[in-house]
């Protein structure tokens, strides 16, 4: 992408890859999700569980389109989820295990 898009997107090419932005997000938050329960990784701040819930549920309900943006309870609980050491440290650490995309970290 870079070397297609040497000096940047215009605005549309940014919107028509918004979407597929977002999803991949989710989706990736979702695997690694996945594979920490897997491989019995446990959040280090347990309130975190309903954050986990937040995102499954995004992913189960919505895909989204060009016009669309993150809502702030969706954004709040991606941030608060890779803010925690067992995910953004432990759950990607052993990504080999669960097949985690090398892009999703």
């Amino acid at each position: 992408m870079k070397i297609l898009h040497d000096h940047g997107f215009t605005e549309e090419e940014k919107a028509l890859q918004k979407c597929i932005v977002y999803n991949n997000v989710i989706e990736s938050m979702v695997t690694i999700l996945a594979g920490m329960k897997t491989l019995q990784i446990k959040f280090e701040d347990t309130s975190l569980e309903k954050e986990a819930k937040i995102v499954y549920e995004s992913a189960q309900s919505r895909q989204f389109d060009s016009s669309e943006s993150i809502y702030p309870e969706l954004c709040e609980a991606l941030k608060n989820l890779w803010n925690d050491k067992a995910v953004c440290v432990k759950a990607i650490e052993r990504a080999n295990e669960y097949q985690l995309p090398e892009c999703a970290s």
